[in-house]
């Protein structure tokens, strides 16, 4: 399949064309009523409300409208009575677990065991989202392959079959909960401090930096740290030069993504390379980074530099983002000032042809890196 086949197949999927379309209209739709001031200043605050008192209420309500047959009734009911039997429970088990604790503090232990639905017996569990994320896997994976070894060592012949996979997920479980998220929030704040500081620093070392290294860090799951911050900026500021920053990376990657398939002479790595880097384009680079980035790690390295680049660029020119989006070229209205001012829209689309093009110029010139 070449290129021409790739793009019409997806210009036929209507699923596809129409997630576009529909998207781009909704954008355009809200860019042209802010322009036209129908939409006022403090709309998004409207909005939000509006989806938290509506739109999910409404979802929630759906969920709920299914046929009850004999089935989900009786799992309804065991759910219930098993629920309610575990808080009676816990209710009598804390009275002993909390013993050595007096007064306030035995009170709040007993309440988080029981009601905190984030701690685990009273040790609070770090909410985190392990989705997009590699390291989480990595160390959970680590930390069970070591049980199981030691469990299939000490285990009787007879018992190992049946066991060791049993106690590992039995210990490795809790165990995960409540390390991974700790240590993943705590090297997440450690970085995103570094970060600020380079930025306060040096706006364009910043950009250089998180130009090149933002999917790296993505890929690591420790970006979790920034969000808040990022959020903090578009609701506060009004505009955040962080994500800016951060945008062309998309670019860089979808660069990498479309020179591979360029240059590489296997006819299925070109389709996946032409077909991933489509999506990076539209802002989805996870297909780009486990399909090619990470297994042709010069790949990666092009995307850095060219990122790094662009990065820079987007800082030395004071580029800001004004709201939350798409990445890709479906990023490039989320650059308009609320004001009407072009000027960082304009200089996210320079960037992010240079972001884009310099990969593929790079495989050219240095070659794919295929088999080393």
């Amino acid at each position: 399949m070449n290129f021409s086949e790739i793009i019409s197949s997806i210009l036929k999927n209507n699923s596809i064309v129409g997630a576009i379309s529909s998207s781009v209209l909704i954008i355009l739709f809200g860019f042209y009523l802010r322009k036209t001031n129908v939409l006022k200043d403090g709309t998004s605050k409207t909005l939000s409300d509006v989806i938290l008192s509506a739109s999910l209420p409404a979802l929630a309500f759906n969920s709920f409208m299914q046929d009850i047959n004999k089935n989900s009734l009786e799992q309804g009911i065991n759910l219930l009575i098993w629920g309610f039997a575990i808080y009676i429970l816990l209710i009598f088990l804390t009275k002993v677990l909390y013993i050595q604790y007096k007064g306030d503090k035995k009170s709040v232990l007993e309440v988080l065991t029981i009601f905190g639905s984030t701690t685990f017996f009273g040790i609070p569990i770090v909410m985190v989202n392990y989705t997009q994320s590699l390291f989480p896997a990595m160390l959970s994976s680590y930390i069970a392959a070591k049980l199981e070894t030691f469990f299939r060592k000490v285990l009787p012949d007879v018992l190992k079959l049946m066991f060791a996979p049993f106690l590992t997920v039995l210990i490795a479980t809790p165990l995960v909960f409540l390390l991974v998220g700790p240590v993943m929030t705590w090297l997440s704040d450690i970085l995103a401090a570094a970060v600020m500081a380079i930025y306060h620093f040096n706006p364009i070392l910043f950009g250089i930096i998180g130009g090149a290294f933002w999917q790296v860090i993505v890929v690591f799951g420790l970006h979790y740290a920034f969000i808040p911050v990022l959020i903090n900026n578009i609701t506060n500021l009004g505009h955040d030069p962080l994500n800016a920053v951060f945008q062309v990376t998309v670019m860089a990657l979808a660069g990498a993504a479309i020179g591979y398939a360029l240059k590489t002479k296997s006819t299925k790595q070109r389709t996946l390379g032409f077909s991933v880097g489509l999506t990076g384009l539209l802002g989805i680079t996870e297909p780009i980074i486990y399909s090619i980035a990470l297994p042709v790690r010069r790949q990666f390295i092009y995307a850095w530099i060219s990122g790094g680049v662009a990065g820079a660029i987007m800082a030395a020119t004071g580029s800001l983002i004004y709201n939350f989006g798409n990445g890709g070229v479906m990023a490039i209205p989320l650059f308009i000032a609320p004001d009407g001012k072009l000027s960082s829209m304009s200089a996210f689309i320079v960037a992010s042809v240079v972001a884009f093009v310099g990969p593929i110029i790079m495989n050219f010139i240095f070659g794919t890196g295929e088999g080393k």
